[in-house]
């Protein structure tokens, strides 16, 4: 049986940027995530059963865009890619800020299947409060390339909206996630301040509820950051 953490976060992290993780089975979106929350790696590979929500405060990160005073709970939503959970994982992009898609760089399907999951985040997207959710694309493994470079095929294989925003990566060697997500956040938070309008993403009750409903169906665990706990 999946083991269960009830979700309150602290009182002094009023605003939660929800962020949802995609791609192919095995492409290391929960390693590229455990990497950034607790500096872990293990070469073990396992398949994510339902979907785990990890959790990181922005105080513990350098270099994002938000004074000491902004309060933020960082919520990354790792989505199971497996055909099985596509109509329960549609729920669960409602209201998200960010996206970070993660390829394997040596896998050349994984890439070209980015195409799909574009197309299943811009069906079940909608804006917070009138902000489209922004994007990175984590390509990982690099550790794994027998040359220093991406290979042709595989860079050419990028889908166009997803260009502009590669990061390079390596769970395993630690090379460009954080990069990668505090350059997402960071965007997520320009352009709420932007907005010059309250903040109005999913705080406690509603992402509780949400987790309460995965709960529930047996797929869903939430992990937070060491220092959180």
């Amino acid at each position: 049986m999946t083991q269960f953490s009830s979700l309150h976060a602290p009182k002094a992290l009023s605003k939660v940027i929800k962020i949802v993780v995609v791609g192919n089975s095995g492409v290391g979106k929960t390693s590229c995530l455990r990497r950034f929350i607790d500096n872990t790696f293990s070469d073990q590979h396992r398949m994510s059963i339902g979907i785990t929500v990890y959790e990181k405060p922005t105080s513990e990160i350098l270099g994002l865009n938000c004074s000491l005073d902004d309060d933020y709970l960082l919520q990354f939503w790792d989505m199971n890619s497996q055909q099985y959970y596509a109509y329960i994982r549609r729920e669960f992009y409602f209201k998200c800020l960010g996206v970070i898609f993660v390829a394997d760089v040596t896998d050349e399907q994984s890439i070209i299947d980015l195409n799909y999951w574009l197309l299943e985040v811009a069906e079940r997207t909608t804006p917070a409060s009138s902000v489209l959710p922004q994007k990175i694309l984590l390509l990982n493994k690099i550790d794994l390339l027998n040359k220093e470079t991406i290979p042709d095929a595989h860079r050419a294989a990028i889908p166009e909206k997803l260009r502009s925003t590669v990061f390079e990566s390596s769970a395993k060697n630690n090379v460009g996630i954080t990069d990668g997500i505090i350059q997402l956040v960071n965007h997520i938070i320009s352009a709420k301040q932007a907005q010059k309008q309250p903040w109005k993403t999913p705080k406690g009750p509603f992402l509780k509820k949400q987790l309460n409903v995965l709960e529930n169906n047996l797929i869903c665990n939430v992990s937070r950051s060491s220092r959180t706990e």
